[in-house]
């Protein structure tokens, strides 16, 4: 091996002390400047014109050559020069040499790899231990974790149960308070029959009073009188009582389909609800919370059931007490008025004339008292009826008027004008009532609702503190298994070193014995070529692992992105009546927003860093700046290209030869123009051409927009005036920094 070494080292020696003696002659083939070092920022040593003459020393790296001029020793590069055969040996003396440095250090890398691996090795027997010890610590969280979940259950159950207890309280203090008002309402009730029959026994004292008086009256007259007053009595009670009846028979059928539609009403409430709810508890899931919510529907449902069952036999009791009622008042009216007839038939047969016209008015009064006894026994009844009602009990209050009027005249206006007025306090009164009734039925539904919404809310967090358990220890288990899997593809990571080093050895020592056998340039360069392939497939290995670990982690990502968007549903509402105006106004600001976001982002085909050689390799998308031409940006180590692709009009081959050099020119919008040229493989087909990039002319790009660019072939040429991408070198030159 040593001898080897020896002998490489020799043969290299010999070689470029044979370059040294050779002179190699060449010309400069553009006007440029010679600088102090290789840095094409160094000062300017001296300056030169196309066509004129050199001597090349030495290739010194990144297409730079050191040459000398008119007994002026400096730097330029190879765009600059011709190249030549002699040049171009110089360039592999150059890449031998650089190649030996390569694998003296990549035999102390290697070195450096082993005791990495051997450490690394250790770290895993490190890490497997702490893993155990973190399965035993997981396990013992797990079953703090079920301690705490199962006392979180308990106490769900115990607030269950204490609001199940608190609606019972409230539902019997609300069923104590209904009783309270019925039996206020029937002690009302009773106070106004008491001070119906002590007017009613007054009244018949005044009669008894009277009777002794009007028997004396006259008889004849007053039969004559009362059997009419008794005939139209009766027409008018006949008539009365077919009205009432009327009324009582629409009355009871409205309420009927007023209760039904109203029972529709609750029941559709009730079954959207309970739809609701349905879906609602569909999505949870906890079997226990639907099975839970189910039973809390049919005995919603029950009491709902039973609390119209109970309402309508109230109502039903109700009717048939006040049909009842209204019966015996009636009795009590026709008694009242056969002994009222009596006693006017007594009295009728004694009095005079004049004495029938004033007992007429005093009957008037009684009637009138009658009338105001008789409303005020229907108050009651009154304040439970709607507006409809008390309408149809003024129409009827208007046909006894009428009968009235008949009996006299000049009563009519007085009395119609005392009952409208009673009539329109009544319905104030009533529909005050109604309204304070209705206030208090909505403020028991609010109380009612509230109290839902309560029980719904708690219900509701319960699952959330489920849902986030849940995506908590899937996170866990998430993170474990990222763990685990990261022990993996360290091991992976370990064995595929072992496994690059020992093909990386085997690699090298098939070099060094081709090496041995190589006895001409253009042997160096199919080695080269091989190398160069070698490195290439390595690369692509490196790029399918590396794009597989990014594939991994975007799984990784879109699942948990898909958790928090599971979370957060509820925040995303959008404007759907904005106007044609204003959305073309925000396509235009997105499509200005999303030309500024391409302009100012990297988009990388390569973008990888190359342990083996230290090489940062960068290669940027293929940019479309003008109809049919691409640019794209390439960077390895310190050398950057710049590679410039048309797909039509046939320009022949991109050539680095020196009598076909191909070249493109880029024109500046200040009248600069950058020039490069073809420095790599020639290219035919399409015409592909590559070039070196240099910090000056990089400064250059940077400053102004491009303006035309002329690109010339081995058969043509072709300049493009209208580009799209004026600004492609001023936004993307930074993404190969």
């Amino acid at each position: 091996m040593k001898r080897f070494i020896f002998f490489i080292t020799l043969s290299i020696l010999s070689t470029s002390l044979f370059a040294q003696d050779e002179v190699i002659k060449t010309k400069f083939i553009e006007s440029g400047t010679i600088h102090e070092s290789v840095d094409a920022n160094s000062s300017i040593v001296i300056h030169f014109k196309r066509n004129q003459k050199c001597i090349v020393l030495e290739y010194s790296g990144q297409n730079t050559y050191k040459v000398k001029y008119d007994e002026v020793l400096g730097y330029v590069g190879d765009e600059f020069l011709d190249i030549t055969e002699s040049m171009m040996d110089l360039f592999y003396d150059y890449e031998e040499r650089e190649m030996q440095k390569l694998i003296a250090e990549e035999e102390n890398r290697q070195k450096k790899i082993r005791e990495i691996v051997e450490r690394k090795a250790q770290r895993i027997k490190d890490s497997i231990a702490k893993i155990e010890e973190e399965k035993r610590k997981k396990a013992l969280a797990i079953e703090r974790a079920k301690a705490l979940k199962e006392q979180r259950i308990k106490d769900s159950i115990a607030k269950v149960e204490e609001v199940k207890r608190l609606k019972e309280l409230e539902r019997q203090r609300l069923a104590a308070l209904k009783e309270k008002r019925r039996l206020d309402s029937i002690a009302k009730v009773q106070e106004e029959l008491r001070r119906i029959e002590m007017e009613k026994e007054a009244a018949r004292q005044r009669a008894e009073a009277l009777k002794e008086q009007r028997r004396l009256d006259s008889i004849a007259k007053a039969e004559a009188e009362a059997q009419r007053q008794l005939e139209r009595q009766r027409e008018l009670e006949r008539q009365r009582l077919a009205a009432l009846k009327e009324k009582r028979r629409l009355d009871s059928i409205a309420k009927v389909q007023e209760e039904l539609r109203r029972i529709e009403r609750e029941k559709e409430a009730a079954r959207q609800r309970a739809e609701a709810l349905r879906e609602q508890r569909r999505l949870d899931s906890i079997a226990k919370a639907e099975v839970e919510a189910q039973r809390q529907l049919e005995r919603q449902r029950e009491l709902e059931r039973q609390r119209l069952a109970a309402l309508k036999e109230k109502r039903r009791l109700d009717s048939i007490a006040k049909v009842q009622e209204e019966l015996r008042r009636i009795e009590r009216e026709k008694e009242a008025a056969r002994q009222r007839t009596e006693a006017l038939k007594e009295q009728r047969r004694l009095d005079s004339i004049a004495k029938a016209e004033a007992e007429a008015k005093r009957q008037l009064e009684r009637q009138r008292e009658l009338e105001r006894q008789r409303l005020a026994a229907l108050k009651e009844k009154r304040r439970l009826d709607s507006i409809a009602k008390v309408q149809e009990e003024l129409r009827r209050i208007e046909r006894e008027k009428e009968a009235a009027r008949q009996r006299t005249e000049a009563l009519k206006e007085q009395r119609r004008l005392d009952s409208i007025a009673k009539a329109e306090a009544e319905a104030k009164r009533q529909l005050e009532r109604q309204r304070e009734l209705e206030r208090q039925r909505l403020a028991a539904l609010k109380e009612k609702r509230r109290l839902d919404s309560i029980a719904k809310v708690q219900e509701e967090l319960r699952r959330i503190e489920r849902e986030k358990e849940a995506a908590r220890q899937r996170a866990e288990a998430l993170k474990e298994q990222r763990r685990l899997d990261s022990i993996a593809k360290a091991e992976a990571e370990a064995k595929r070193q072992l496994a690059l080093q020992r093909a990386l050895e085997k690699q090298k020592k098939e070099a060094l014995d081709a090496k041995r056998r190589l006895d001409s340039v253009a042997q160096v360069k199919e080695l080269e070529k091989q190398k160069l392939a070698s490195e290439l497939e390595l690369a692509r290995r490196q790029l399918k692992v590396l794009k597989e670990k990014q594939l991994r982690d975007s799984i990784a990502k879109i699942s948990a992105t898909k958790q928090q968007q599971l979370r957060d549903v509820a925040l995303q509402q959008h404007n759907l009546g904005e106007d044609k105006n204003q959305q073309k106004l925000e396509s235009k600001q997105r499509e200005i927003e999303e030309r500024l976001k391409f302009r100012d982002s990297c988009h990388y085909q390569i973008n990888e860093y190359d342990k083996f050689y230290n090489l940062r390799t960068i290669r940027t998308e293929a940019y479309a700046i003008a109809e049919h031409l691409t640019v794209e940006l390439y960077k390895q180590g310190l050398k950057t290209n710049v590679f410039f692709n048309l797909s039509k009009n046939d320009l022949g081959c991109a050539s680095y030869l020196p009598n076909q050099r191909s070249s493109v020119k880029v024109t500046l919008e200040n009248g600069q123009v950058v020039s490069f040229y073809h420095s790599w493989d020639i290219e035919c087909g399409n015409f592909m051409f590559k070039a070196n990039l240099s910090k000056a002319k990089i400064l250059s790009l940077l400053k102004y927009p491009i303006r035309s660019i002329l690109l010339k072939g081995t058969n043509d040429s072709l300049e493009i005036t209208r580009i799209d991408y004026k600004e492609f070198f001023m936004d993307k030159l930074k993404c190969i920094e």
